[in-house]
């Protein structure tokens, strides 16, 4: 670039993640003019390789932000490269001289742990975009009903009288699945309800083998059966409205009493 004529007015900038272009004035011979504008590039940054990342932690379900969450990055052995906070607004950027291969960690209280490995291509790609990171908020995947912590699924049946797991019942506890991946912690029991109609020992049973249905389906989808700790059948002992044995009433309100539940046990100990 320097010469014995007179260079001047130099500007240099990132082009992509390794790359750098520049410009410079000189008044050179073989130019247009008297002085003229000359654009070059480097291929490769000088000096030492690095690993760059931006971007923002939000809630999995929302997209808004999360505030304040740990990150960690690590080698391919486990060891801790950097750690550092996400600011209030969400955000955080970090650099790290250059790594055969990465994982990254994101943490915070209520929330799902981020967990995941980039090999150098991926790597390559990801610091070349704002790079959000989503993870789940336990208060968004549970709510209160009839005095216990529940996953929140959309009412789905049972077939009348049948302990099949039906399509629209596997959609939802397939939701279930989900949860457990994320929140590992987590000590289920799965409460089955019938309504009255039917004999009570008959809805009992019912209600029971609908129980041991859904732990067998979570189960055979990857939930490990120490996240289990009870199935219980109740039958038709605690019918939600007046139909009770031999009061008529419509097949709505019937409904409103069958019901599966998936208790957290323990989400007062560790939330």
């Amino acid at each position: 670039i320097n010469t014995e004529f007179d260079e001047f007015g130099f500007i240099i900038r990132n082009y992509g993640a390794e790359a750098l272009l520049g410009y410079f004035s000189s008044n050179r011979p073989g130019g247009k003019g008297k002085d003229d504008i000359y654009g070059f590039r480097v291929a490769e940054k000088p000096g030492i390789k690095t690993f760059a990342l931006k971007g923002r932690i939000i809630n999995e379900a929302t997209g808004i932000v999360v505030p304040a969450a740990q990150i960690k990055i690590l080698d391919n052995n486990g060891n801790i490269l950097k750690g550092l906070s996400a600011a209030e607004n969400g955000t955080y950027q970090f650099e790290i001289p250059w790594e055969a291969g990465i994982m990254l960690e994101v943490t915070k209280d209520k929330h799902s742990v981020y967990s995941a490995s980039y090999d150098e291509d991926q790597m390559d790609a990801i610091q070349e975009t704002v790079f959000d990171i989503p993870i789940a908020f336990i208060e968004d995947l549970v709510e209160e009903k009839e005095g216990q912590t529940v996953i929140k699924l959309k009412k789905a049946y049972f077939s009348r009288a049948q302990s099949q797991i039906t399509p629209e019942l596997a959609l939802e506890l397939d939701k279930v699945v989900d949860i457990i991946q994320k929140f590992p912690e987590l000590q289920l029991r799965i409460e089955s309800h019938t309504d009255s109609r039917g004999g009570s020992a008959t809805n009992f049973r019912i209600s029971q083998n609908r129980a041991d249905a859904i732990k067998a389906y979570l189960t055979s989808k990857g939930v490990p059966g120490s996240n289990i700790l009870y199935t219980i059948g109740y039958g038709e002992d605690k019918i939600l409205n007046d139909c009770t044995n031999g009061v008529y009433c419509l097949d709505t309100f019937h409904k409103q009493n069958e019901r599966q539940l998936i208790v957290v046990l323990n989400y007062n100990i560790l939330y």
